[in-house]
């Protein structure tokens, strides 16, 4: 018979804060995430720039930020987990391509035109698919004693390649070295970053 996820307990006030502390953390590694996601755009023929960053490096950031706050949200219940990156996920990329686009505008002088285009708006919705359903995965990996950090990892490859494969039929990337970047070794990094996050997690004191 299938173990319901616990009841969650009240934390203390130090324990907030320490879960504040960690979340920070979380941030902090989605930041470096998304650098790197900028490296590989680089190697791959892409512009070194600062608009560029932001193009290839902000919407990873804030989408890994969103999958790991609704872990720690929603816990082990994989389909509200699910259900919060539905929605999350499709609104961090989509304000993470209008912050890019404004940043063009401001630097480059270009037309501002449409904030969100049509081909925006598809990979925004492939997106929230894949990620929901990654957030599910993770959500349901945590409770198993074997789930690790390979685990979490070759969990995020698995469901970005198979994804990726998905939204290339709809959308062909630029470079398949940006592809490799966005559905292999983005998937992968943020469910690494998910289970840094939960371990760090485990490290909070009972509450008295």
């Amino acid at each position: 018979m299938t173990e319901q996820p616990t009841t969650r307990r009240r934390i203390s006030t130090e324990q907030a804060v320490k879960l504040r502390v960690n979340l920070l953390k979380l941030a902090g590694l989605a930041a470096i995430l998304g650098l790197i996601m900028e490296g590989l755009a680089v190697v791959g023929g892409a512009p070194a720039s600062l608009r560029a960053l932001f193009d290839h490096g902000l919407w990873p950031f804030t989408v890994c930020a969103a999958v790991g706050l609704g872990q720690s949200l929603v816990g082990l219940w994989p389909a509200r987990a699910g259900a919060f990156a539905l929605v999350a996920t499709p609104t961090a990329f989509l304000l993470a391509k209008v912050l890019q686009k404004g940043m063009s505008v401001l630097m480059d002088g270009a037309q501002p035109g449409a904030l969100i285009e049509d081909n925006l708006w598809l990979e925004a919705g492939l997106r929230a698919v894949e990620y929901a359903v990654l957030a599910a995965a993770l959500a349901w990996l945590v409770r198993q004693e074997w789930s690790g950090a390979l685990a979490h990892v070759g969990l995020g490859l698995v469901i970005g390649l198979l994804f990726g494969l998905v939204i290339a039929a709809f959308l062909p990337p630029d470079s398949l070295v940006g592809w490799i970047a966005e559905e292999a070794v983005f998937p992968a990094g943020c469910s690494l970053i998910v289970f840094v996050s939960e371990t760090l997690t485990h490290f909070l004191p009972e509450a008295a």
